[in-house]
């Protein structure tokens, strides 16, 4: 798909559904996604993408719509979330999304998927590490994991990646070697951690 048809698929997405996180969903395609070197390229091309704890999933939909050829998993632990998430996936006619209502603790298929993501997810885990270690069994080689995570100003050191000490440590623990933080400008309370395997 080409950035006008991008474009096109976004703005159409946008334009059938009426939900407040709008700009939210805007800020993926325009400022997050980019930050993966080669990622939409290879969303254009398909891959498997599992995100995690994502709600009603509004993003999820919207990268489904854009990406036909790329196939989407979402996980949440709320059956309404889900019910939500496969509601607004059928008003689209989507077949390359589906939702499942799981407790993310549980381990993920090993090697199954080419893109990770999670948002505001890990942290409030009772065992963040060992979500991460299943996290990072679950990618295959060449995949990503993208989680975007509080500062926690005031709370934890800022670690020698530029984000929090805490997280790169426990990231590292679980098996990620190579930690890329970003600060984006849009968006102050957060950082990115991109994580190649």
């Amino acid at each position: 798909m080409n950035t006008l048809s991008q474009i096109e698929s976004r703005s159409q997405a946008s334009q059938r559904s009426t939900a407040p996180v709008a700009p939210v969903v805007d800020t993926l395609f325009d400022r997050v996604l980019p930050i993966v070197p080669g990622l939409i390229a290879r969303l254009e091309r398909g891959i498997d993408v599992l995100d995690i704890g994502r709600g009603t999933a509004r993003a999820l939909t919207d990268l489904a719509f854009t990406y036909p050829q790329s196939r989407f998993t979402g996980v949440d632990l709320s059956a309404e979330a889900i019910s939500a998430a496969r509601a607004e996936a059928g008003r689209f006619g989507l077949d390359n999304v589906v939702f499942e209502v799981r407790d993310i603790a549980d381990v993920f298929a090993p090697k199954a998927y080419d893109l990770v993501t999670a948002s505001d997810v890990i942290h409030a885990r009772a065992e963040p590490e060992r979500l991460l270690r299943s996290i990072r069994q679950s990618l295959r080689t060449g995949g990503v994991f993208l989680i975007r995570e509080p500062r926690f100003a005031g709370h934890r050191h800022r670690g020698a990646a530029g984000g929090d000490d805490l997280a790169c440590q426990m990231l590292r623990r679980a098996g990620f070697g190579q930690i890329t933080v970003k600060s984006l400008p849009h968006d102050p309370i957060h950082f990115y951690y991109v994580m190649p395997v």
